[in-house]
């Protein structure tokens, strides 16, 4: 005996529903390769499709890897201010699907029209650095901002390292003492002849050369 006829409101339902397992909106992916130079990279995505057969099973399936994908970096005014980080293959990020395509925009930063007219499509996602499972941590401290690395560059060409104010004011109070406790003599001339007399040097203690704001580790 066949089953009954679907209803339109049915047919409705389940077109929806397919329809919505081709809208992606976000989600993490694991980098594969990164380009530095254009700041794009290959991205596995990382949560698979779920997909229903005619029997309205659920399977799952891998998504492809998605290449050219832009990473996003903090910049603004102008792109004089910004902040970037080495992306090493493995490191995670959150894929964000834009709207529609934004290839064009991309090529001129002018208002563009959409090359391809899927909406929230595989093709077109960036990259957000940061996002992370439960088994990776980084330091944090809840009364500063925390930035780490093996090595932090303030501007591109910057290439000597900052000196530290306790370390700067340990060898300026160092220098201060040595000459404070040298004398040496000098020959006065006066009334009743020539004498000699051994002054030591005065010298106040170094002033504080610290930045009021910006700490870093020795």
């Amino acid at each position: 005996m066949m089953g009954a006829e679907p209803t339109l409101a049915e047919i409705i339902r389940l077109a929806i529903a397919s329809r919505l397992m081709d809208l992606h909106v976000a989600l993490p992916g694991k980098v594969i390769a990164y380009d530095a130079s254009k700041q794009t990279a290959e991205v596995q995505p990382m949560i698979r499709r779920a997909i229903s057969d005619s029997n309205g099973e659920i399977a799952h399936e891998d998504l492809p890897k998605i290449p050219n994908v832009p990473v996003k970096f903090p910049r603004g005014s102008g792109d004089s201010y910004s902040i970037t980080w080495p992306i090493a293959p493995g490191d995670f990020v959150l894929l964000v699907f834009c709207s529609w395509a934004i290839g064009q925009w991309r090529e001129s930063g002018d208002l563009s029209d959409p090359v391809d007219l899927r909406k929230h499509g595989l093709g077109n996602p960036i990259a957000i650095p940061g996002i992370a499972p439960k088994t990776g941590s980084i330091p944090t401290d809840p009364s500063a901002m925390v930035i780490e690395g093996p090595e932090v560059k303030v501007g591109p060409a910057a290439v000597d390292f900052v000196a530290m104010n306790a370390k700067v004011l340990a060898e300026l109070a160092s220098i201060a003492g040595v000459l404070s406790a040298h004398t040496h003599t000098v020959p006065i001339t006066g009334p009743a002849g020539t004498t000699t007399s051994s002054p030591a040097g005065v010298y106040a203690p170094p002033a504080d050369v610290a930045s009021t704001k910006l700490k870093a580790e020795s």
